[in-house]
Formats: structure tokens, C-alpha cells, sequence
């Protein structure tokens, strides 16, 4: 593939704490590197739906309208600051996401790491999953605030956005892929999936959406990363790929042996 046809980008609320691979570009507002991706700001997505209730769709809503019309693009890299997936497992396990293995900051920033974030089977590399025995809904409600997810599906199916089998389909799965942004995919399909998970959001916090305090005032957020495992998961069925052959590691930068998370 020409390097003109892909996109790599790193993603994040924050610059990382080190020198970005070759051909990774850090997506910002307010570009300091030559290489740095220039973010364009919508205010009237920034007034509905702002980085501090959806994390990193934001970021991703604002990248979607600024690559969607650029036809050359054939796959599109997502990372995020401290956290990305690669094609082979790397780091150490870590104490409180078995999903994920943990490198220090002076070990991301090996160039060489840029060389294990590319794609597998079919141009796609998906983020390591785990199980969520019996199910996702239920792995969401031991964090969270259930009616808020079933609220959330109910909400797209009623805009027409989901249908009945696919809120179903979403709601008991008993696989979940955490940080589902993170990796390599056609650029079709990320395009596609990003219109969905707006609208859904959108469907939402004009529907039955509720303000969360402190950590659960991301719970837009918390809804789109299980909706997005459940469209990357249903994407690689329908093309009949096996998971396995797609999916990575992923890798998450922490100088201790537990995640903490973002609040």
C-alpha cells in the first residue's frame, strides 16, 4: 500500500510523553510539530457533544469529517497518547486489565514500535479482547449506571439507527473490545462506523440522556465503546474474518503494574 493511501494518527486530550513513531502524526488544535495533524474545530459539535463527556469520540467525530471526502485514503492507524495496539504482544501483563500489557514511556518511545502497529488480516488490526461473562450489559453495570446503556440503545433504535437484532446483538455479547479505536482499518468501514456512533450519541443526549457526575459524566463515552466493539466485531463476521486473524494487542504506557484511568 502507497504511503499517500494511509493515515496514522495519535489521539489524545494530552501530547505524549515522547517522540512520536515515523509516519505517526499527533492530532491537535494547535500544531508545535511539523508532522502534527491539525484539528479543525466544530463548535456545534463541541456544544453537544464535548471531549469531557465522550473521551476520545470527539476527536474522532472531528477526524471523520476531515478525512471522509479524501478518496486516496485506504486505511486510517488510530492510537491514543498512552494506549495502541500492535501485532504482537509486547510489555508486561498488567495487574488490573488483563486485556491489556503495560510498556514504560522510555520503551514507547522505540521507533521500532511504529513497525508493530500495522494491519493483518485484510487491512484490519483490531485491540485485544476479553470476556464479559454472562454478558456486556452486565460487565456495564459492575461501573456503571445500567439504564444509561440500555437507555442509549433504545434511543438508536427508536432514530432508526439500530435495529432490533443489532441493540440485541450489543446488549449480550459476551465479548467486548476495550479502547475499539485503537488500531488499523479500511478506511471505509472506520468512516461508516464513526457516522453511526454520532448519530447515536446524538440520538441519545436529545433523547433519554441524563448528566453523570464525576467519573460517569463520560457515560456517552462508556455507550460508544461497547456500541463501537459491537460494530468492529459484526463488520469482521460479515466479511468472515476471524477475529483471531485481526486482532492485536493492545498496549497501554504506565510506569506502574495497574491502569489508571482517565477522569
Amino acid at each position: 500500500m502507497k504511503q499517500d493511501h494511509e493515515l496514522k494518527l495519535m489521539i489524545g486530550h494530552k501530547r505524549p510523553e515522547f517522540d512520536l513513531w515515523p509516519e505517526h502524526k499527533f492530532a491537535t488544535f494547535n500544531p508545535i510539530a511539523q508532522n502534527d495533524f491539525k484539528l479543525i474545530e466544530d463548535l456545534e459539535l463541541k456544544e453537544l457533544l464535548p471531549d469531557n463527556l465522550i473521551g476520545e469520540y470527539y476527536f474522532l467525530f472531528l477526524i471523520r469529517r476531515q478525512i471522509e471526502n479524501q478518496t486516496s485514503l485506504k486505511a486510517i492507524t488510530l492510537s491514543q497518547y498512552r494506549r495502541f495496539t500492535t501485532i504482537q504482544s509486547i510489555g508486561q501483563p498488567s495487574a488490573n486489565q488483563p486485556y491489556a500489557k503495560l510498556i514504560s514511556k522510555n520503551q514507547a518511545a522505540n521507533a521500532n514500535i511504529g513497525k508493530l502497529i500495522v494491519a493483518k488480516k485484510d487491512g484490519w488490526l483490531v485491540s485485544s479482547s476479553y470476556a464479559t461473562s454472562p454478558n456486556v450489559s452486565y460487565q456495564y453495570s459492575r461501573s456503571h449506571i445500567l439504564r444509561d446503556w440500555f437507555r442509549f440503545l433504545a434511543d438508536s433504535f427508536d432514530a432508526g439507527l439500530l435495529n432490533q437484532t443489532e441493540i440485541t446483538e450489543s446488549a449480550f455479547m459476551n465479548i467486548l473490545i476495550p479502547a475499539p479505536s485503537n488500531g488499523v482499518f479500511p478506511f471505509r468501514y472506520l468512516v461508516e462506523h464513526l457516522i453511526k456512533l454520532e448519530a447515536c450519541a446524538r440520538a441519545f443526549i436529545n433523547g433519554g440522556y441524563k448528566p453523570r457526575d464525576a467519573y460517569q459524566r463520560r457515560v456517552i463515552g462508556f455507550c460508544l465503546e461497547r456500541l463501537h466493539s459491537y460494530l468492529l466485531l459484526a463488520s469482521l463476521s460479515k466479511l468472515k474474518i476471524n477475529f483471531k486473524e485481526a486482532a492485536g494487542q493492545q498496549v497501554v504506557i504506565s510506569e506502574n503494574e495497574s491502569v489508571k484511568p482517565t477522569i
